[in-house]
């Protein structure tokens, strides 16, 4: 389930909060210009 999609412009990349596909015990993890993060996840 996909909670929030947010596009980056620089660098361009796709911003994505879920939790499928995100291993358990990380808080994100980036394949390629794809962003995925696990809801409350820390932001900067």
């Amino acid at each position: 389930m996909v909670r929030n999609v947010r596009y980056c412009r620089t660098p361009p990349c796709l911003m994505i909060e879920t939790r499928w596909l995100v291993p358990r015990g990380f808080d994100g993890f980036t394949p390629g210009p794809l962003i995925l993060l696990r809801p409350g996840a820390a932001r900067r």
